[in-house]
Parts: C-alpha cells; structure tokens; sequence
C-alpha cells in the first residue's frame, strides 16, 4: 500500500475447530503500509490438516484515517501456505493470491 491504509486480516474457514474462537484464530488489525503478518500452515490453528494446499478462506478489509474510513469487505480463498499481497491506496486497493511456491492464483472466488 502507498498510503495510510491499514488491512484487517482474519481467517474465517480452514483452522481447526478448537482455533475457530476470536482469541484463537489468526486475526491482525491495523497492518501497516510495509509491514506483513503469518500464520504457518504446520499449526493448527491456520490449517485443520497442516497442509499447505488446502482452502482457507480470509476475511480482508482495509481502512485509513486510523480506521474512520472503511472500504471493501473481500473473502478470498488461499492454501493454507499462501499469502496475499495488496497493493494500491484506498481508493484505488487491489490485492493478488499466491500460492506457497508463490504462484499468482488466477482462480475466482465468491466474494
């Protein structure tokens, strides 16, 4: 990101059912322009089965002004051993899907 947007990053489907509460599952706010968060798939509490190819599915929004101004909610779906990058400002934001050899995803997900 070239501005101040933050991301808010959490896991919504994929980690095992004792990590499906708030206090266990991977969850990040306020990420900073830069900075980037993990969550290994050998855990469980970010992949059921730890392997690096199955779905996750994460929660990925995006605010500025220190979270005054909110933008777009996405739900995109990674394995458990990729990443996304987001790129862009607020108002132009844009993120891409990679796998764990860091293949860009071209598949679609339901939003």
């Amino acid at each position: 990101m070239s501005d101040d947007t933050e991301l808010f990053a959490m896991q919504i489907v994929g980690q095992a059912s004792y990590a499906n509460t708030e206090s266990r599952r991977f969850q990040h706010r306020n990420i900073k322009p830069g900075t980037s968060e993990c969550c290994p798939y050998s855990s469980n509490d970010c992949s059921r089965r730890g392997n690096k190819n199955m779905d996750v599915r994460i929660e990925l929004s995006y605010t500025k002004n220190e979270g005054k101004t909110s933008g777009d909610i996405f739900y995109p779906i990674i394995p458990a051993g990729g990443y996304i990058v987001a790129t862009g400002t607020f108002d132009q934001f844009k993120f891409e899907r990679f796998d764990a050899d860091h293949n860009l995803l071209h598949r679609p997900f339901l939003n």
